[in-house]
């Protein structure tokens, strides 16, 4: 559910084009066509408003002097007026004067706006076929100002080879603690200052600190499904809402129509408010799009893509503000290298990608590599040992795929590469009590199984309380040589952390029937450690040589925690 992505140019097309039905008037230079698409400016309105009543105060907003007139109902069910959801842009661009008048909403907003009411004013230049751009209105030491940032149009860079980047805008403000009547502070109230973190609480290099009504600069990662933490450093707490990826629209109620849904009683569209009010019961922005409970999202980055953590009021999500090298950039899965053969304690190997590049790793047995992009296509991989070669395995990296590659030798001393396909699990938290609670109490660990012993037949792998050693829990049931298992268990921070072992099957008529033959004995785990994990067997029941007798072993899929270089 977390890892969601929402096709913002379809909501956006038919939201704004199709269902906001702004009423234009004595609009001159500024004339919106047919065949805008993604060419607009999402107008976000942050400023004190008091709409929701009687006569109350809101803004209408003015493009090139031309009122852009956007109506609803108050709280008394008397008209209301104020800020759309968007403004709709020329595909051949221009530019545009755009301008906030305040305004006491008991009569229809004059056709031109009165310079005595104009409350801020921003002119932008936007290019041909722009797509989106962001304003936002917002309070500055009690002055209202306005932002615009050209997100689609922007040239940040494009990232360095399988890698994105990821920045901060932050209007973070307290909107929770606003009257029920009104008038609302909103920005003009109680302002966050931010901090990106990752899951482990560390903080992103750059990302330490974003004063509220700034933007941060872009810090570079390996793309992945990642996951960060978003800190507010004026409440010292993590943020207790947070959206899908490029849910701008249903996070903030964009596209609540003030026109024809008269439940809304935000004539100003202060984004976010509190959401749809109705008799006594206050509900939140989309319950659908927003995760009321929780701090922590995983968002699915791609290669190539710039993105923005967008914080306004409580809420946050991840909008994506431009994608380099579409089909190319992007072109690109991931393997990941380990070494289950015992015979070999010290392997090399050699990876060639279709780019004609290479990259060498070496590996002792039970090692595993970091997972590492490579282009979609052909890869080879050439094992070695003691400058001769072992194994050379050819595989077909699929687009965006991660794979696991375990090098192996059978009970024959032949050696193989086993590869699986590796589904990093979304659901990597559990909702914090109370909201805002510390990331050691939502953290979702999960592991899978795998049996890599060739002559031990069937298995099954325990967890057993460290704090204890007792209550020793079969979480796999028997798994097969070469056989995986499923979602085996999951920890967080409020399950006591365990050993691991490995026992053969009770089916065995022998006496080993059920007999424990290997051990992990590092307490997992040790500190908050979201991500997937697989807990591998390998090795050979009946070697001479206690060195390669069945061992258990960790491998990290995901890159969680991993830091910026």
């Amino acid at each position: 559910m977390r890892n969601k992505i929402v096709l913002a140019a379809v909501l956006f097309t038919a939201l704004i084009a199709g269902s906001c039905k702004k009423e234009l008037k004595d609009f001159h230079t500024y004339q919106p066509l047919g065949n805008t698409k993604l060419d607009s400016v999402r107008l976000y309105n942050l400023l004190p408003d008091s709409s929701g009543g009687y006569p109350g105060f809101g803004y209408v907003l003015y493009v090139n002097d031309s009122a852009v007139v956007y109506k609803g109902k108050g709280l008394s069910n008397t008209v209301t007026y104020g800020t759309p959801a968007a403004i709709l842009l020329p595909t051949q661009g221009g530019t545009f004067d755009i301008k906030l008048m305040k305004y006491v909403n008991d009569s229809l907003p004059p056709a031109h706006p009165r310079p005595s009411l104009v409350v801020c004013e921003k002119t932008i230049t936007v290019s041909a076929n722009s797509g989106y751009g962001s304003m936002f209105f917002y309070d500055s030491a009690g002055t209202a100002t306005a932002m615009y940032l050209p997100q689609t149009t922007s040239d940040p860079g494009a990232p360095g080879f399988g890698h994105y980047k990821l920045r901060m805008i932050n209007f973070g403000y307290d909107w929770q603690n606003q009257p029920y009547y009104g008038p609302y502070a909103n920005s003009a109230g109680t302002k966050f200052d931010m901090q990106l973190r990752y899951p482990d609480s560390t903080i992103v290099k750059g990302q330490d600190l974003v004063h509220f009504g700034t933007v941060s600069g872009y810090v570079e990662f390996p793309y992945e499904t990642a996951q960060y933490i978003v800190y507010n450093l004026t409440q010292q707490m993590n943020d207790p809402y947070t959206a899908h990826l490029d849910e701008a629209f249903g996070a903030y109620g964009l596209y609540q129509d003030l026109s024809v849904n008269y439940t809304n009683n935000y004539g100003n569209y202060v984004l976010p408010n509190p959401g749809t009010i109705f008799g006594a019961y206050l509900y939140p922005p989309d319950v659908s799009t927003v995760e009321q409970t929780a701090n922590i999202s995983s968002y699915p980055f791609a290669a190539g893509g710039c993105y923005s953590v967008l914080v306004i009021g409580n809420i946050y999500t991840v909008i994506l503000d431009r994608q380099y090298g579409i089909g190319t950039a992007d072109n690109i899965g991931k393997i990941q290298l380990v070494n289950t053969d015992p015979s070999q304690p010290n392997i090399q190997v050699l990876i060639s990608g279709a780019d004609g590049h290479s990259r060498s790793a070496t590996l002792s047995f039970g090692q595993a590599d970091t997972p590492f992009a490579v282009p979609a296509g052909p890869v080879t991989c050439t094992f070695s040992a003691k400058g001769q070669t072992l194994y050379t395995y050819q595989t077909s990296v699929i687009r965006l795929a991660n794979q696991a590659l375990y090098f192996m030798e059978d009970l024959n001393h032949i050696p193989f590469v086993f590869a699986t396909n590796v589904a990093v699990d979304g659901t990597d938290y559990i909702p914090p009590v109370p909201y805002g609670g510390p990331p050691a109490q939502q953290q979702l660990a999960t592991v899978n199984t795998l049996n890599l012993v060739p002559d031990a037949g069937n298995v099954f792998f325990t967890a057993v309380q460290y704090t204890t050693g007792t209550f020793e829990t079969n979480i796999s049931g028997d798994v097969p040589y070469e056989g995986t298992g499923t979602t085996a268990a999951q920890w967080d921070g409020t399950i006591p952390a365990t050993y691991f072992a490995l026992h053969l099957t009770t089916q065995r008529s022998d006496s080993l029937s059920g007999a424990k033959v290997a051990d992990w004995n590092i307490p997992f785990p040790k500190t908050p450690t979201p991500g997937t994990f697989t807990l591998v067997a390998a090795g050979r029941l009946n070697a001479t040589d206690a060195s390669q007798k069945p061992r258990l072993f960790l491998v990290r899929h995901s890159n969680f925690i991993y830091k910026a270089q």
